[in-house]
């Protein structure tokens, strides 16, 4: 296990720390800020992680035997595009060396998700930390690093390190804006289902996740997020290191994203495409969405996420 303490590094595509095989010279591991919270500068301990050092534990149990090397990157100019960084540890005998608050570092070099697969969608899980495979009109948003939101460390309740976010849109207040995110085109397989996590969007109305059959242009499938529930917030305490409230386990539902399970089989073998929709522009009128998948090989593979309902039945 590797261990460190890390202050800024806002944006994880520009300011990061880099595992380097000695050897190669190959990156084989990049670690980010991923719980940096700017609630601004009255919020220090209080819930926003700005200038104060937070521990972070890397798991590289996977790279026994190797000669190492960490590189600590800053390609940002601007928007706490700097870092501070100590205590780097990379010998711990046992477990019971590792601070008890540290949060887990996940490794922000991964392979494109369905990338050569047909039957699966193109990044489905945003973990390129862009939209690469997706289209956006609008400026509804972006795709977002973060972990926490609020000064009560609620989770997102995300799956990777990246997802995309509503509060990452154009301008001082993206909740106004309206348009879609469109994906990648995939076919509908003999399985015939789709995952995602799906958050915010609490009128069902005007955010939405439709499904567009390619060979008519028509819209053949909607889901929404009908778990939204926004109720009893308040209870909740500032946390220390380590700790996240995950609101899910007391049936809340927010920006937190719920995983959700669709039935395409109406659609098999057909060409389709995602559209997410947002005609709202208040009263959480955004959306959260992550970890897309439609290429599962076995009913037996797919998780027994939520199900969505067909909105248009």
């Amino acid at each position: 296990y590797i261990t460190y303490l890390i202050l800024g590094a806002k944006n994880p595509k520009q300011v990061y720390v880099s595992l380097i095989d000695a050897d190669t010279n190959e990156e084989i591991g990049r670690y980010c800020n991923s719980y940096f919270h700017d609630l601004d500068k009255g919020m220090v301990n209080k819930g926003s992680n700005m200038f104060n050092m937070i521990p972070y534990v890397v798991d590289a149990r996977e790279y026994l035997g190797k000669n190492l090397k960490v590189a600590l990157v800053d390609n940002a100019t601007a928007d706490w595009g700097l870092m501070s960084f100590d205590s780097l540890v990379t010998y711990h005998p046992t477990t019971n060396s590792i601070r008890s608050d540290s949060y887990v570092a996940r490794n922000l070099i991964n392979p494109v998700a369905g990338s050569g697969d047909p039957y699966a969608i193109l990044n489905g899980n945003f973990e390129t930390g862009d939209l690469h495979g997706w289209n956006l009109e609008g400026g509804i948003g972006g795709v977002s690093a973060r972990t926490l939101w609020w000064p009560e460390y609620y989770s997102f309740e995300k799956e990777g390190n990246y997802f995309f976010s509503g509060w990452e849109g154009e301008g001082a207040e993206p909740e106004r804006l309206t348009g879609k995110l469109v994906s990648s085109s995939f076919i509908v397989n003999d399985v015939a289902k789709l995952t995602y996590r799906l958050g915010g969007a609490k009128n069902t109305d005007k955010v939405y996740i439709s499904i567009i059959d390619n060979a008519t242009g028509e819209e053949a499938l909607r889901f929404g997020n009908e778990v939204f529930n926004d109720q009893l917030r308040f209870k909740y305490q500032f946390l220390s290191f380590g700790h996240e409230n995950v609101l899910s386990e007391d049936g809340i539902f927010m920006a937190n994203m719920m995983p959700y399970q669709a039935d395409l089989s109406s659609l098999k073998g057909k060409t389709v495409h995602i559209e997410i929709i947002d005609n709202a522009s208040s009263d959480w009128g955004l959306c959260f969405v992550d970890d897309f998948r439609s290429n599962y090989l076995s009913l037996d593979e797919v998780p027994s996420y939520r199900q969505a309902r067909n909105l248009l039945d």
